[in-house]
């Protein structure tokens, strides 16, 4: 028909319909979530660095873990090859770490990137943690880890 609807005007509907729940509210919230599981939860990704070398710029890798309740961050060393192996080992390292800590995870959250292997996960669930993927193109979910490294 030819008509463009806004998002705005849909929620209207929604709203009126008694079919629309605010996301902001109730128990469910996000605000809600992060407060019940602050003390075990912790966010992860992936940051690049491009990085002069004798073979010109290269890029490298790094995933960064951080623990919500108390903002404490683990680094892995960077590589220039993320490959399974060397990301099955930065879990390792990062429970190590996490354990030492006594912050052990409960809830870990990561993006999608195909460079979190089922394998990485599967090191993670070993421990008892549950792993829940954001949904694709929401960074705001994963703010407090995305805010550490754009800074």
């Amino acid at each position: 028909m030819g008509i463009k609807v806004s998002r705005q005007a849909v929620k209207n509907v929604l709203v009126k319909s008694g079919l629309h729940d605010d996301p902001y509210t109730g128990k469910d919230s996000w605000d809600a979530f992060l407060k019940r599981h602050v003390e075990t939860m912790w966010q992860c990704d992936y940051l690049t660095k491009p990085m002069w070398t004798s073979k010109g710029i290269i890029d490298m890798f790094i995933i960064v873990f951080i623990h919500i309740g108390t903002r404490r961050i683990w680094v892995s060393p960077s590589t220039a090859n993320p490959n399974s192996k060397w990301v099955e080992q930065q879990a390792r390292n990062f429970l190590m770490y996490s354990e030492d800590m006594g912050l052990e995870p409960e809830l870990l959250m990561h993006d999608r990137d195909t460079k979190f292997t089922k394998e990485f996960d599967e090191i993670i669930k070993s421990t008892g943690c549950e792993i829940k993927k954001t949904p694709i193109m929401s960074p705001n979910l994963q703010a407090h880890v995305e805010r550490w490294y754009k800074h």
